[in-house]
């Protein structure tokens, strides 16, 4: 029995269709393979992504919206070309989301290094200090407080960044009132 020429794939078939089994006969053992569809793995995150009305592969591979693109009407140029542009544009924003948040990482790191190297600098000359000029008081920790003040700082501005660029980016995806978007996932 072969399959009809609709049933081209295990995606293109309808939900109701019976499954594909396939015999593999070697060295005389015969074993079974179905055809049963091999869809990503949906994750929490996926459906995060999806409450915030945003696209996962593995969402978008399940079968039932599969099968709802392929009844879809066909659309006319200028409609593809529309949503084309909007996608376009979607991805421009969260690029431009994605970099402002590296940017902040980055210079929170930087800031990470500077105040650790600084602190490493001003520990072992201090210690030197005390060891080989006995005339000097004990080293002072100053240093340690300053570094430490420093990096709070950079911390606190990191995070009003990220709390800004988070609030802009749940703006632009003008949500209806009442509905909450999640931004866990960001």
């Amino acid at each position: 029995m072969s399959p009809s020429p609709t049933v081209s794939s295990i995606y293109s078939r309808s939900i109701g269709s019976p499954r594909l089994d396939i015999q593999l006969v070697h060295n005389g053992t015969s074993s079974s393979v179905s055809s049963e569809p091999d869809c990503p793995q949906i994750t929490s995150a996926d459906h995060k992504v999806g409450d915030a009305r945003g696209f996962s592969t593995a969402l978008e591979s399940t079968g039932s919206r599969l099968q709802i693109a392929k009844r879809s009407k066909p659309q006319s140029d200028c409609e593809y070309q529309k949503i084309l542009a909007d996608d376009l544009t979607g991805i421009q924003w969260e690029n431009e989301f994605y970099g402002e948040c590296t940017e902040i990482y980055e210079e929170l790191v930087l800031a990470t290094v500077k105040a650790s190297q600084n602190l490493s600098s001003q520990s072992q000359s201090r210690l030197l200090d005390y060891y080989f000029e006995l005339s000097t008081c004990p080293p002072e920790h100053d240093f340690i407080l300053q570094a430490v003040r420093d990096l709070k700082l950079s911390l606190e501005e990191s995070q009003s960044r990220e709390i800004a660029a988070v609030d802009k980016w749940v703006k632009h995806w003008d949500p209806k009132p009442g509905e909450r978007i999640s931004t866990a996932w960001i």
